[in-house]
């Protein structure tokens, strides 16, 4: 359909409705490939992206011309006899390149009902094929991102019982060697927990809760993982000072971006160099901020300089490295989504990048985050916590529901080797049984929150009905995909995150029943940081934290 002087022309029309002079100030803003051609198949007049790709005939220039390389026989005869036709065309540019066009004809006809020639509507295959690319590149990050939560599950649920056992052995011995031994197991497996949480993190991104944050121990953490990780031929410097204030964000995110830019670096030194991270406390001007990035505010900010010692960004395209899927890398060697996704993140906490490269010599990215407003609460600060395994039990009865019976072995024999009386189940209705037979004797729970037969948010919602004051300790692998919201019987959850230490699960037990002996705290925690419901809420449906 055309509208031509505000009436409606529905195919086919009178070939005078496509006189290139009638049409001639629409067609010449299209960028899209567009033409006339007569009933022979010659192309009477192009739009000027078409007549310049093709070499066709312009808006008015009376000439014709055939399509070089075109096998439109199909296209002819079909929108000849049945008035359209639509496919792929294959045909040479202007420079004899080959091209796969995507076409759609309708037939023009005159008055009388004869064919006078065709309207032809064109996309170039290869100006969409980068989008489709990208498209199958983010559905197969997404892809990565449901295969890494699964395997994190299954991962966690054997480094569990590794840590465990290492940490208990190790307490038991006397023998300095076996204690050296297993102090290297213990280690192994907190670095294999940390490698799965961090590809979680970066592969899935999920949103938190904002709470204030101390950003020194999530960037000594990053340190610690890219020391294991990137190639030992780059070395990794850390400079964070105690004194810094802390931020108000998203933990998982702040760590995602910064780790993102870490990637970046060390893929610019594919020989080996110097990676530092550094970070410093800072009030910047209107000018000064500016003067620093297009998109800077005046502030009080906490810098996180990623420095590295690489090939640095050439000048002609350092005002793209931002774009989302652009990239300087070789095909398969990067997607070009980690700086447009910090830049995302950083700019969602309020903050800015500023860029500063030298060719030959290296790369600076200064990432500024806002500080919180209240500088001096740092009550509910996000820090990794000193635990001690030095909890004493006066004989508190717990209740262990897994699914795996290394875990419940494990954690038994480690909660009794700290005076305190357990129960096992395999499931959650092996549990809600054995709870319904010792109500009033359990005093705490330890669940697993995914489980076959009946899963851990269920059980504890029948069990909350028998004891609304129940305490729980919920343990998750990070794949779980059950909702809970505050009011349906789930309030006042703890969560730790497999694989625990001994110091962790004892830690969140004393919380809620050891020391204190009071259950009223509605904290969720994971190894001692502060979870929201809302987070919580995320956190069940299969996010993480």
């Amino acid at each position: 359909m055309i509208v031509y002087k505000g009436q409606e022309y529905r195919f086919p029309v009178p070939m005078s409705i496509l006189d290139p002079h009638h049409l001639a100030p629409l067609v010449s803003q299209l960028s899209e490939l567009v033409h006339v051609r007569n009933a022979s198949g010659d192309v009477i007049w192009a739009s000027p992206s078409a007549a310049d790709l093709f070499g066709w005939p312009g808006i008015g220039s009376g000439d014709s011309a055939t399509a070089a390389g075109d096998d439109a026989d199909q296209a002819l005869d079909q929108a000849g006899s049945q008035g359209s036709w639509q496919g792929v065309l294959n045909r040479l540019d202007v420079r004899g390149n080959a091209l796969e066009i995507e076409s759609r004809w309708s037939a023009v006809r005159e008055s009388d009902g004869s064919l006078a020639g065709f309207l032809v509507w064109e996309l170039n295959n290869e100006d969409r094929r980068p989008l489709d690319e990208n498209l199958l590149r983010a559905q197969r990050m997404e892809s990565i991102s449901t295969l890494a939560g699964g395997v994190a599950h299954d991962i966690n649920n054997v480094l569990g019982p590794i840590l465990i056992a290492a940490e208990m052995i190790r307490r038991k011995t006397d023998d300095p060697w076996i204690e050296k031994k297993m102090q290297g197991i213990e280690t192994s497996a907190r670095r294999g927990a940390e490698i799965v949480k961090q590809v979680l993190d970066f592969s899935r991104g999920m949103e938190g809760e904002k709470i204030a944050v101390q950003i020194r121990h999530v960037l000594k953490e990053l340190v610690e993982f890219a020391g294991h990780t990137f190639s030992k031929s780059i070395s990794i410097e850390g400079d964070f000072p105690r004194d810094l204030p802390p931020l108000v964000g998203d933990a998982s995110q702040l760590r995602q971006g910064v780790l993102n830019m870490m990637v970046n670096a060390r893929d610019a030194m594919p020989d080996g160099g110097t990676l530092a991270l550094r970070c410093s406390d800072i009030k910047l001007t209107a000018q000064e901020a500016v003067a620093l990035s297009p998109h800077g505010i005046e502030g009080h900010y906490v810098r996180i300089d990623v420095q590295d010692t690489g090939s640095g960004i050439p000048a002609d395209v350092v005002d793209r490295i931002f774009e989302p899927f652009f990239t300087t890398k070789s095909r398969g060697q990067g997607s070009g989504l980690g700086l447009s996704t910090t830049m995302s993140i950083v700019q969602g906490h309020g903050g800015f990048i500023g860029v500063s490269s030298e060719q030959g010599v290296g790369t600076t990215f200064s990432l500024f985050l806002p500080v919180a407003v209240n500088e001096t609460d740092d009550t509910s600060v996000v820090s990794s916590v000193d635990t001690s395994a030095s909890v004493a039990a006066s004989g508190q009865t717990i209740l262990i529901v897994d699914d795996e019976p290394m875990m419940l072995e494990m954690n038994a024999d480690m909660l009794e080797s700290f005076d305190y009386k357990t129960h096992i189940a395999e499931n959650g209705q092996l549990g809600l049984d054995l709870f319904r037979e010792r109500t009033d004797e359990i005093d705490l729970v330890v669940t697993d929150i995914n489980m076959p037969v009946m899963d851990g948010p269920t059980m504890i919602r029948e069990m909350r009905v028998l004891r609304p004051d129940l305490p729980v300790v919920a343990v998750s692998g990070l794949s779980e995909v059950d909702h809970a919201k505050e009011g349906t019987g789930l309030e006042g959850i703890q969560v730790l995150h497999k694989p625990y230490s001994t110091d962790d699960l004892l830690e969140v037990i004393k919380q809620r029943i050891g020391g204190s002996g009071s259950d009223s705290d509605d904290a969720k925690t994971h190894a001692g940081d502060t979870m929201s419901d809302s987070a919580f809420d995320d956190f069940l449906e299969g996010g993480s934290w």
